[in-house]
């Protein structure tokens, strides 16, 4: 990482000599004005963080440290369905920025209404593949060690469609850093 942002620093310093790094060029008044977004941003993360490990650490505390391994499975293999439409969403984001900055609200909203779209018949497809091939595939991914429980994957399966839509449709907003409202909604 350290190298990476060597590279950048030397970079930017040749590309644009009218730029600089540091302290000294920048005020509290704007640190400040730059900061709280982040911390919005920096907010979203720390309760996925939350809801992933919180989760894990309530079953373990209530059911064990079997229970713990069954939910951790099968969640990350309904996680499979999240980590695509993640994908689609990443890959939206800089137009879905670019169109709110110019204000062309209007592509803006067919664009994320399709996302939307594409998003819940993607998941409802994955959803509907796992209900179904859930415990095979969990058979074969842990080689018969981990119990497929299909009320688990079930309540995972609903949770995932949930999840994908929600993350479509609140992108726009953290595309358009108004990470406040998304935060604090979560």
């Amino acid at each position: 990482h350290q190298l990476s942002a060597l590279y950048v620093w030397w970079d930017l310093r040749r590309r644009h000599p009218e730029i600089r790094l540091g302290l000294r060029e920048g005020t509290f008044a704007e640190a400040k004005k730059l900061l709280l977004p982040s911390l919005f941003f920096f907010l979203l993360q720390v309760s996925a963080g939350l809801v992933l490990q919180g989760t894990t650490l309530i079953v373990g505390s209530m059911l064990g440290a079997v229970a713990v391994v069954a939910f951790a499975t099968t969640r990350t293999l309904a996680n499979l369905v999240t980590q695509v439409t993640g994908t689609i969403n990443a890959t939206l984001w800089p137009d879905l920025t670019t169109l709110e900055a110019q204000g062309r609200y209007d592509v803006l909203r067919e664009l994320q209404r399709l996302a939307s779209k594409v998003v819940l018949a993607l998941t409802f497809a994955a959803a509907l593949f796992l209900h179904f091939n859930g415990a095979p595939l969990m058979r074969l991914w842990t080689q018969g060690a981990v119990a497929f429980d299909a009320a688990l994957m079930d309540a995972f399966l609903v949770y995932v469609i949930y999840l994908g839509y929600m993350n479509t449709t609140t992108m726009v907003m953290v595309a358009a850093n108004q990470h406040r409202s998304v935060a604090l909604s979560t």
